[in-house]
């Protein structure tokens, strides 16, 4: 065959068959060859996932001073672990490893974990190292040896359990130890919160069935079924409620997927719905003392009455063992009218018998508020004893009722929407 060839092509074709052989020579023999190997091979799409990359130096001489390890079109490179020497930070969807000092013969492993596209096929990632420590120069770069090398993975399954976890139905405000739903105060009745799974492009991971858990960031204590099992990619928790007063958020999570966290809510002692007006009274008792509170017509909103920490007016025993706060909470900021409250508070007739001096006249009402209002004597300022009505926050009436309970009613300001509770 070579002396046919010869006999057809004549010199030049030997000529040129030497010199490609020649200049090929080289590649097979490479000065400064390293490997690298990325496991596993195979993962699930639409979730995320840990690489292994772990690089060789099958050079004899040169260490290998910093790599670029980039992933595959579609996964988003999400964070790396830090190797034994040198650093590893994310920029965009590239692995950035330098001063990793991998001397001749030797190996370094750094985790990356990026989120899997929701699809299948194979995917292979970019790797490129040089002897310099700052990526920078020419002549520096590393061959790759191709047959000690793995860059490819597979995808074998599409959108198992997704990659994160976001809230469908947001939980709003609610009573303690009441249903918390998508609606304040469930008015008008609200749907249950909902989380659902969703993949690398944002939509619902309809085939994952995983298990979601939610946790608590506030005082109380959660109750309710948790975690509970997604459905179609969605997760429902239909009796979720909190023990205590206070500002609450849910976190949601499940294991390989990234959490999610709630829109703020609020967990109140007792609270209505007025819409344009309240047409109830909410009322919130401790045993001795029973606080009611009466709105008139205004904007709509929610009336809230939560306990908070006792204030304390010198020289006057409180009846009270815990103390209360009242606001009004309304949908518009800007509105500031119609928000005056009827505070009644009834003691009981053992609480008031407890004391020498328990006429109807003995009752006074202690006040707090950030702005000036008029006293009893005592002090002139943010605390003092409420005088009888003329102007809110003043005392409208003082009585006993048949039953032996005391009464004292106040007119009250409008909460921190009051235009004297503003900065």
């Amino acid at each position: 065959m070579v002396a046919h060839a010869l006999r057809i092509s004549g010199g030049l074709f030997l000529i040129a068959v030497l010199g490609l052989c020649h200049l090929a020579a080289p590649a097979a023999a490479q000065t400064k060859p390293y490997s690298v190997v990325v496991s596993p091979g195979s993962v699930d799409g639409g979730r995320p996932a840990t690489f292994t990359v772990t690089l060789t130096n099958r050079s004899s001489q040169q260490s290998i001073g910093s790599v670029n390890v980039t992933a595959p079109t579609g996964f988003g490179a999400v964070s790396a672990s830090r190797p034994s020497t040198g650093t590893a930070t994310v920029s965009g969807n590239v692995v950035q490893l330098r001063d990793i000092a991998i001397a001749p013969g030797d190996s370094r492993s750094v985790d990356v974990v990026a989120n899997v596209p929701c699809r299948t096929g194979s995917f292979t990632w970019d790797v490129v190292a040089k002897q310099s420590n700052d990526f920078l120069g020419e002549g520096n770069d590393f061959g790759p040896q191709a047959n000690d090398s793995r860059l490819t993975t597979e995808v074998s399954r599409v959108c198992v359990g997704g990659t994160a976890l976001r809230f469908v139905g947001q939980p709003a405000s609610a009573r303690v130890g009441s249903a918390i739903t998508t609606s304040r105060y469930n008015t008008p009745p609200g749907g249950p919160v909902t989380v659902e799974i969703v993949d690398s492009a944002g939509n619902r991971a309809t085939t994952s069935n995983v298990a979601v858990s939610l946790a608590l960031t506030g005082p109380g204590t959660l109750s309710g079924s948790n975690p509970v099992q997604a459905v179609n990619g969605l997760a429902t928790f239909s009796d979720l409620s909190i023990d205590a007063p206070g500002s609450y958020a849910l976190v949601a999570s499940s294991a390989g997927l990234a959490p999610a966290t709630s829109n703020p809510f609020r967990i109140d002692e007792a609270a209505v719905v007025c819409s344009p007006s309240c047409a109830t009274t909410p009322t919130l008792s401790n045993g001795p003392v029973t606080l009611s509170v009466a709105v008139g017509p205004g904007d709509p909103g929610v009336l809230v009455i939560d306990k908070s920490a006792s204030i304390d007016c010198a020289g006057y025993q409180e009846l009270s063992p815990t103390g209360f706060d009242i606001d009004f909470i309304f949908d518009s900021p800007t509105a500031h009218n119609g928000r005056a409250k009827v505070v009644t508070a009834t003691i009981s007739k053992a609480l008031m018998n407890s004391v020498p001096d328990n006429g109807a006249s003995h009752l006074e009402m202690c006040f707090a508020a950030p702005f000036q209002f008029p006293t009893k004597p005592g002090p002139l300022a943010m605390l003092g004893l409420l005088p009888d009505c003329g102007s809110a926050p003043c005392v409208s009436k003082r009585s006993k009722t048949p039953a032996g309970q005391g009464l004292i009613e106040v007119q009250a300001p409008g909460g921190d929407k009051d235009p004297r509770f503003m900065p």
